[in-house]
């Protein structure tokens, strides 16, 4: 199974369950408004596997994407074990969405 953000119509991460439920559920514990979290909550638990950031509106689509851009990584970098072999893979793929995240924070 994979997930897909798509920041916008034709830019997305698509990626392996795991991350994309990493992200998912990061998001709905760090976005500040209740109705935003409550939108991905139903997206997680319906395991739809599709965030759309262009359908939430603004600021709270600025507000992922620096919450993508700045704290994705430092959170997976803290909570990932060191010494597992796979851990530098699962940053790097962490990594894509921060990039992704970086490249239209600076558009918004």
């Amino acid at each position: 199974m994979s997930g897909t953000i798509a920041v916008t119509f034709d830019d997305r991460w698509s990626t392996a369950s795991w991350a994309y439920h990493w992200v998912l559920d990061y998001l709905i514990e760090h976005v500040a408004d209740p109705e935003v979290t409550a939108q991905l909550r139903e997206i997680d638990e319906n395991n739809l596997g599709w965030v759309g950031l262009y359908d939430f509106p603004e600021p709270t689509r600025s507000e992922m994407l620096g919450i993508l851009a700045d704290e994705i990584v430092p959170d997976a970098e803290q909570r990932l074990l060191p010494g597992k072999p796979e851990r530098q893979g699962a940053l790097d793929i962490l990594r894509e969405v921060q990039a992704l995240a970086l490249k239209h924070r600076s558009r918004s």
